[in-house]
């Protein structure tokens, strides 16, 4: 059965021997889901992995360079994996061990390319795609995450913006009753002929005058009525 990815998987090959470069194109190119690209070396390969996302990444065990092989592994491991990407590490040869350390060192999986025919490798379309399958679907998973992450961290944020709010304007309601009561005993002190007058030019232009000024003489009528 094909796999179905959900979109097409990059593919980075490293390896430094043109040969093997043909073997693992020719397994490759022909799968629509696959977009290969080939770095010949270490440092070709780093500024391609460190730049951008990659689902699968093909290592030839054995580079040039003066790490090891599993220095090579570990380095990148970890330049792929900030993307959720694989490795799949391949080689001429391998025992147990070799395999073993291989994984350890953070490959996903290990090919024996055998004697650099074709046969050794057929498996290798499926593989890749099987682990470009596991990254896209890691990286789903963890974008998902996040945006679910980020939305309950809005709704937060709403939440204390509309509790800020609430607080603002009980604070500014009991600051206007504070100020209603105090212009409401200051009127009630002054001559009854005045605190008349106050109330006949709130009543006549009521519609012009500030709501608090209002409340206060409203306050000032009713103080009148309980005396």
């Amino acid at each position: 059965m094909t796999l179905e990815l959900p979109s097409v998987a990059r593919v980075l090959i490293i390896e430094d021997d043109p040969v093997d470069q043909r073997l693992v194109q020719s397994l490759l190119s022909n799968d629509a889901r696959l977009t290969l690209t080939i770095a010949s070396s270490l440092d070709e390969a780093r500024a391609l992995l460190t730049t951008s996302a990659w689902d699968v990444v093909l290592l030839d065990r054995r580079l040039p360079g003066g790490w090891t092989p599993e220095q090579v592994i570990r380095h990148v491991a970890r330049w792929v994996g900030a993307y959720h990407g694989r490795v799949v590490v391949y080689s001429d040869d391998a025992g147990l061990e070799q395999v073993l350390q291989s994984i350890q060192a953070g490959a996903t999986r290990h090919l024996i390319k055998g004697d650099g025919t074709v046969r050794q490798l057929l498996p290798l379309g499926a593989v890749v795609a099987a682990e470009a399958l596991t990254a896209q679907r890691q990286r789903a998973a963890v974008a998902k995450a996040l945006a679910a992450q980020e939305e309950a961290t809005a709704a937060e944020l709403a939440a204390l913006r509309a509790e800020v709010a609430a607080e603002v304007q009980a604070a500014q309601e009991a600051r206007a009753d504070g100020w209603v009561r105090s212009l409401a005993a200051a009127v009630l002190r002054w001559p009854a002929a005045q605190q008349s007058a106050a109330v006949v030019a709130v009543v006549t232009g009521i519609g012009t005058l500030a709501p608090a000024v209002v409340a206060a003489v409203v306050e000032v009528i009713r103080l009148w009525w309980e005396q």
